[in-house]
């Protein structure tokens, strides 16, 4: 159960972004502040594949690697994400997952294709499939079952988007409106929840031995909440609760717009966890080449 969570909580930070998106581009955008960290537009990455290498400590202990490649085109976008448990917790409890997405960008945010994710966790090699239609999934492959989640109606998943789509509409969102205020409803196949972004401003990242990016950020605050897809054991009543959590972004990769350096977050087990962004690679080879 913890790193299902954790999964999620990568891309929370930058869910919130979409209802912004869509409002935006309905309404007609906000001038964005001139104070706020700014990034070329996501045509700017061209046939760029970016690979954004993190860390994730909580308790003081190192429990998972996150590797995050993104690629965009003004048409559309790929991502994919690798965790992998580090350290103690890799030893008590291997993980080891992919999820990948391939979607297009459409008037109002993004509109996922194809999502899937694949890999060993909580015991079990797990394998999900989500196709889109309209805008809205149909899964495809969930498996193993699991007796004790509740199942998530599919009427309630209507206009959700996965995490890894939220991710692509992020990097161009801020990078065009320096902002990240915005709500979003966001379905993995199993669990349902509701997240919410506040932009809090600029702020300074200090150095730290864990990472080597910081500087000046726009920092983002966030809350999700469960609402679908209850597993219910021991965690539920916690998982129940609102999640709380902070990100701070910045245009490190010259060209690109802005991305994560250093994510903070509540987890049930691990306290306050942080992730700290490592190193950062470009490619121009196909993704996964």
């Amino acid at each position: 159960m913890i790193l299902e969570h954790l999964r999620l909580i990568l891309a929370l930070p930058i869910v919130g972004s979409l209802a912004l998106s869509a409002m935006s581009r309905a309404a007609g955008a906000q001038a964005p502040d001139a104070r706020a960290v700014q990034a070329p537009r996501v045509g700017a990455m061209g046939a760029r594949t970016v690979k954004l290498s993190y860390v994730l400590y909580g308790r003081g202990f190192h429990v998972l690697n996150v590797v995050v490649e993104l690629r965009l085109t003004p048409q559309g976008y790929w991502v994919r994400l690798n965790d992998r448990t580090a350290g103690f917790l890799g030893f008590m409890l291997h993980t080891d997952v992919t999820s990948t997405v391939a979607g297009r960008f459409v008037p109002g945010g993004v509109q996922p294709v194809h999502f899937e994710s694949s890999g060993y966790s909580r015991g079990a090699q797990r394998d999900t499939v989500l196709d889109y239609t309209d805008g809205n999934p149909a899964v495809r492959v969930l498996t193993p079952t699991e007796p004790r989640r509740d199942p998530v109606d599919p009427a309630r998943t209507r206009g959700s988007i996965d995490t890894l789509s939220a991710m692509a509409d992020m990097v161009h969102l801020i990078g065009e409106h320096g902002r990240c205020d915005g709500h979003a409803l966001v379905f993995d196949g199993l669990r349902l929840s509701q997240v919410s972004s506040t932009t809090v401003g600029q702020q300074t990242v200090p150095p730290d031995d864990r990472s080597p990016y910081g500087g000046a950020t726009l920092r983002c605050d966030f809350v999700s909440l469960e609402v679908g897809g209850f597993l219910h054991n021991e965690e539920e009543a916690k998982m129940r609760l609102p999640q709380h959590g902070s990100a701070w972004v910045s245009p490190i990769v010259p060209g690109a717009p802005s991305l994560p350096v250093r994510i903070k977050f509540e987890h049930p087990r691990l306290g306050l966890a942080t992730m700290f962004l490592t190193k950062v690679e470009q490619s121009a080879a196909p993704p996964g080449g």
